[in-house]
């Protein structure tokens, strides 16, 4: 069996074994469909189509007895025979035709008989009623029109009223006016003055036919669709009636029309009179002449050929499988090789061999269709069409089979499609790249400002060449709409992409270091300002990262620096207290220890402040967040700092606003930690007895900023000059007094503002001229005020 398989012997013969069979299978199932339409047994259907086929052949024959007996009825009065019947006789006689048959007529009186011979057998016979018309002679009608009567017709049904007074709209009504036309002088002129049209101005048309099929010649004004039918006018109808009863049982056919400038109609009628007559027809059982009969394949063939149909169809069925499975078995195998292989048939391109193919048969069909010209034709045109098919599924079996034993479905890549598609992929990925290209380009060398104006000018000529190519206004309508609406979209995208940006940027600006704006399917200028945002925000958070960690090591090495001091003084400062309780120090070394013991608690209590400030910055204290009353704690302070005050000749005025507004109601409870305001209070309390010009008041007062905030303004008169701001003032180790000559150390409002931050207070510093003033913003939270 491999040896088979790889034989170009074995393959060849079964290639034209299997085109045999497929082509005796063709024929033979379609006698065997024809047959069993008839019924009965095979037979009888093979003398079924026999009888059906004759009857075809004798309807041909009955046609030609037609036109004989036509022509000699029409001839009965000439004294020679004309050519028409000479011919006949001829094409009837015995010798060359194997078909005789019996004219007689309905009316044998007035109409002769007709035959050509007699056979004493037949194979076939039919009588069939026919009827022609014979030529009985011309008559001429006339008649006068009335032109008044067409002008009313054409008035009454051609010109609706709002035309009357417009003669523009109604020139340009393609239902009324021919395309090519124009409108008359005597009509454009005047604006429809009826009274100058005249007969001159019309043309009779001869071969109108109306919607029954009869002749109805009409009347038109010219270059106009304005039609007036004949039937219309009662003058015409009479004079017809009259030829025709004149005529008598005759048909009329209508000849040339002429009308004259006076409205006089002149017409030729041609006359017909209808003739019967029944045709016996025969078909001699010896077909010794050479006619359609004799030589007819069909007659001739047609009962062996049905009888062996079913045979010969089984036959090549079984075939078919046999051959078939064979060729798909072997096809790709080559002898020496141990693969499926593809010769130089396999590799042309298969939609190629296909349209071949399909192009061989649509030529069969075509040459079917238009050069068959009798039933021999046919037969052998359809045969060489069905050969044709046969012949080309062999090979076509045997290429696709292989293709697909060789490369499965990719087959299919090796077309000319889908190498044309692509070459068409690569050609548009080429063009939008150079699109792309072109487009960033135009991104690098213009800015937005020229962009949208070369892109709404782009819309606007796209929209015109459609709106102009379209050629119909609903079509334009619909492509403007379809337009305004793509631009619609495409602005939607722009406004939602600016919001984008607007929301990132505020974002940015609120202090959300952490937070980055999307840039994916914006437009080009839109992810290039979105992406300069996001750089911003890296620069920025990079740069309070920066500076969180220079604060953060700042306050580290204060802390460290300060532990690390705060050991040999407290030693210090133990061993000072034991010498000042020695009784026997002369004035000078009490007066040198007295110094050293301010000193030492002065820098106590500096590394203290140090340690406090850092741990405030740093967040590293307890707070307890309670009811808090600010008025009660503020008299606590004043308390503590009374003598000092006094000592500085400084007049403390508190003023509680709240009681004032709310009287026995108002509430001073804020949420904070005592302990930590009570340090407020005593720091700036500590400033205001430092710096305050002596003899001067001091202003504290207590009230309401905004609903569920109360404010502790300390306001008093600076002893020196204050050229610093508020915020300055606010750093660590900035003193307002620049000579640096009284005992503070620039940390009281530093650590102040820190500790209001931890229980989510404020502290604002405000200076005008001499007058230093600090407000201080604290939440009543769940208090009530």
């Amino acid at each position: 069996m491999d040896k088979l398989k790889k034989s170009a012997v074995a393959k060849v013969v079964a290639a034209i074994l299997l085109s045999v069979s497929l082509f005796m299978a063709a024929v033979s199932s379609c006698v065997v469909v024809a047959a069993i339409s008839y019924g009965g047994s095979s037979q009888m259907q093979a003398e079924a189509i026999y009888d059906g086929y004759m009857g075809n052949l004798v309807d041909n024959s009955s046609y030609q007895v037609d036109e004989y007996y036509k022509a000699y009825v029409e001839s009965q009065d000439d004294t020679q025979e004309n050519h028409t019947i000479r011919y006949y006789k001829d094409y009837f006689n015995e010798k060359n035709s194997n078909f005789y048959f019996e004219v007689v007529p309905d009316d044998a009186k007035k109409y002769p008989t007709l035959s050509n011979y007699k056979a004493e057998e037949y194979q076939y016979h039919d009588v069939r009623s026919r009827r022609i018309m014979t030529y009985t002679g011309q008559t001429t009608i006339t008649c006068k029109l009335s032109l008044e009567d067409i002008i009313d017709f054409w008035k009454n049904n051609y010109v609706p009223d709002e035309y009357d007074e417009d003669y523009s709209s109604y020139e340009a009504d393609e239902t009324v006016f021919a395309t090519s036309g124009e409108v008359p002088m005597s009509i454009r002129d005047v604006y429809w003055d009826w009274s100058n049209i005249s007969f001159a101005d019309m043309t009779v048309v001869d071969s109108a036919v109306d919607d029954e099929g009869n002749a109805d010649p009409y009347i038109q004004l010219d270059n106009t669709n304005f039609i007036y039918y004949l039937s219309n006018n009662s003058a015409y109808q009479k004079a017809v009636a009259r030829a025709t009863k004149k005529a008598g049982d005759v048909q009329i056919y209508n000849e040339s029309l002429t009308l004259d400038y006076d409205g006089s109609l002149t017409q030729g009628i041609d006359m017909y009179t209808p003739v019967s007559y029944t045709l016996y027809a025969y078909v001699r059982s010896d077909l010794t002449a050479r006619d359609i009969y004799a030589e007819s394949i069909v007659l001739r063939y047609c009962k062996p050929i049905v009888n062996m149909a079913p045979y010969v169809l089984a036959i090549s069925l079984i075939m078919i499988l046999f051959m078939g499975g064979f060729l798909i078995a072997a096809s790709g195998h080559r002898k020496g090789q141990e693969t499926i292989t593809c010769n130089v048939f396999d590799r042309i391109p298969y939609d190629l061999f296909i349209a071949i193919a399909v192009g061989l048969v649509a030529c069969g069909i075509n040459l079917l269709t238009w050069y068959s010209y009798s039933t021999r034709d046919e037969i052998f045109l359809a045969s060489i069409c069905t050969a044709v098919v046969a012949f080309l599924i062999p090979p076509l079996l045997m290429t696709t089979s292989t293709r697909l034993k060789a490369s499965g479905w990719a087959m299919f890549a090796n077309t000319l499609i889908w190498r044309l598609c692509k070459l068409l992929v690569r050609v548009v990925k080429w063009a939008f790249g150079k699109l792309r290209d072109l487009f960033r380009f135009l991104g690098r060398h213009f800015n937005l400002y020229w962009k949208w104006i070369g892109g709404l000018a782009g819309i606007a000529l796209l929209r015109l060449i459609l709106v102009a190519a379209s050629g119909s206004a609903g079509l334009a309508i619909m492509l403007d709409l379809v337009c305004a609406a793509l631009l619609a979209v495409f602005l939607i995208r722009v406004i939602v992409q600016m919001y984008r940006l607007k929301d990132g940027a505020k974002k940015i600006a609120d202090g959300e270091t952490d937070y980055k704006i999307d840039t994916t399917h914006m437009l080009p200028e839109f992810a290039a300002h979105g992406e300069t945002l996001n750089c911003i925000q890296d620069s920025v958070r990079v740069a309070v990262a920066e500076r969180m960690k220079s604060e953060r090591m700042k306050t580290e090495l204060i802390t460290n620096v300060s532990h690390d001091i705060k050991t040999p003084l407290t030693s210090i400062i133990n061993y000072v207290d034991i010498l000042s309780k020695e009784g026997d120090l002369s004035d000078k070394e009490a007066e040198y220890l007295a110094v050293l013991q301010r000193q030492s608690a002065r820098l106590k209590k500096l590394i203290e402040d140090l340690i406090e400030a850092s741990k405030a910055s740093t967040g590293n204290l307890e707070v307890h967040m309670e009811p808090t009353d600010v008025e009660m704690l503020l008299e606590q302070a004043l308390g503590e700092f009374e003598e000092r005050l006094a000592a500085c000749k400084l007049q403390p005025v508190v003023t509680n606003y709240l009681t004032k507004k709310y009287g026995a109601q108002a509430d001073c409870h804020v949420m904070a930690d005592g302990r930590h305001l009570w340090r407020v209070f005593d720091n700036l309390i500590g400033n205001i007895i430092k710096y305050a010009q002596p003899n001067s008041r001091v202003y504290i007062d207590i009230d309401e900023a905004e609903p569920g905030e109360i404010t502790v303004t300390f306001k008093n008169i600076s002893k020196e000059p204050l050229n610093i701001s508020g915020d300055e003032l606010k750093e660590r180790f900035v003193r307002g007094d620049r000579s640096r000559n009284t005992e503070g150390n620039g940390l009281g409002l530093s650590i102040a503002q820190s500790l209001m931050e931890l229980q989510n207070g404020k502290v604002e510093i405000m200076i005008d001229g001499d007058l230093f003033k600090v407000v201080l913003l604290l939440k009543t939270g769940n208090c009530k005020n």
